[in-house]
């Protein structure tokens, strides 16, 4: 197995359990149990969500472009999450049963998956 053939199955993996845990959020925030903050009419685990189906979708068809448009949205929404989280006094993002803000996690999974996504891609553009 080639180096771009096994960084893309662990990008898409790892986009696969980012969009496995944003589907779990959202349904909880459809649910009216656990609302996760909004940008204008929209809640942010649902763009967290298209952002990881995104993703997962480029590494499938090998395209920056979607990778990108997946990403941008995910890591910007985390960075902020965390900005907010450590200057606020009020949780701002949906938090784990021992109280991590789940953001935490978002941020850190979109930094490794920006990383492995991109190299992937350039890997496989340059196998070409």
């Amino acid at each position: 197995m080639e180096r771009s053939s096994v960084l893309q199955l662990l990008a898409g993996t790892l986009a696969l359990y980012g969009a496995y845990a944003a589907f779990g959020i959202s349904q909880v925030h459809l649910a009216g149990v656990e609302p996760c903050p909004t940008i204008g009419p929209v809640p942010a685990c649902y763009i967290v969500f298209a952002g990881y189906v995104a993703m997962l979708s480029a590494m499938i068809r090998s395209t920056k472009w979607l990778f990108l448009i997946g990403w941008l949205p995910v890591f910007l929404l985390a960075a902020s999450g965390v900005m907010a989280e450590i200057i606020s006094d009020v949780p701002v993002c949906p938090q784990t049963d021992g109280g991590i803000p789940k953001c935490y996690f978002s941020f850190g999974i979109s930094l490794i998956l920006g990383l492995l996504g991109w190299m992937a891609l350039r890997s496989k553009e340059e196998a070409e």
